[in-house]
């Protein structure tokens, strides 16, 4: 729900400022150690003492700060152990929801999405929104949340089945006409051309629960193929109706 989004949110942003401002110093401990490299070079050819001396105290130099910037910037034990814990956070509250949505439902067989999802697999952000929402997802561990519902819902006897994720939240249940624009702060709204506004959640949720039954529809139906469904199933309707 919304406060587990704030929740991943808000990490996902706090990952995105700190790996920013590492950056800074991964780019200038980089700039150390070429300088570094080079002046070791100059050395290794035979110098004056008095320019032997003057590359060696510059090179101690250069040694110091590159050192001061891994141990103080470019550490790695407080940025996981931070992670870490507003991991284990989630995984909290992640466990208390989906036990209390099922216990409450009491479902008999639960549909979910496949989401073991990769960037290989991926087709390219189509905008600014979602690509937030794919660095927002990868700021925790893909497969907890599909893990955490397939392991509950084994424990109170409720069988789950995963379909493909193409297009459910953006074709309208009801015409099956594409939805012409997504509104609203967080977009949980979007406009059907035909049937209006409605809630962008609830209508991808009436989608994934239909795909269970879907023959044409498989969990592997490339994505372009499933597209290609769902605008002819529109079109043949339209022809109907005509």
């Amino acid at each position: 729900g919304f406060n587990f989004s704030q929740l991943v949110n808000a990490e996902a942003e706090r990952i995105n400022r700190r790996n920013t401002n590492r950056n800074e110093y991964i780019q200038a401990a980089k700039e150390l150690r070429h300088e570094l490299s080079a002046l070791q070079a100059k050395l290794a050819i035979k110098h004056s003492a008095k320019t032997e001396r003057r590359l060696r105290n510059r090179i101690g130099s250069l040694e110091r700060r590159i050192s001061r910037l891994e141990e103080r910037h470019l550490g790695s034990k407080l940025y996981h152990r931070q992670h870490a814990r507003k991991q284990c956070n989630m995984e909290r509250i992640m466990n208390m929801s989906i036990r209390k949505m099922l216990l409450t439902e009491k479902p008999d067989v639960l549909v979910k999405e496949d989401l073991s999802f990769t960037k290989e697999n991926l087709p390219k952000a189509a905008n600014r929104y979602e690509a937030k929402v794919r660095r927002k997802l990868s700021s925790w561990t893909k497969g907890t949340l599909d893990d955490r519902i397939e392991y509950l819902c084994d424990c109170l006897g409720i069988r789950t089945v995963d379909v493909n994720p193409a297009y459910t939240s953006q074709f309208c249940p009801n015409c099956g006409a594409r939805f012409s624009e997504r509104k609203g702060t967080h977009h949980e709204l979007t406009v059907c051309p035909n049937c209006g506004e409605m809630n962008a959640n609830t209508a991808a949720a009436v989608n994934i629960l239909r795909r269970a039954d879907d023959k044409n529809i498989t969990l592997y139906t490339p994505y372009k193929k499933v597209e290609k469904i769902l605008e002819d199933r529109y079109a043949n309707k339209q022809s109907v109706m005509a």
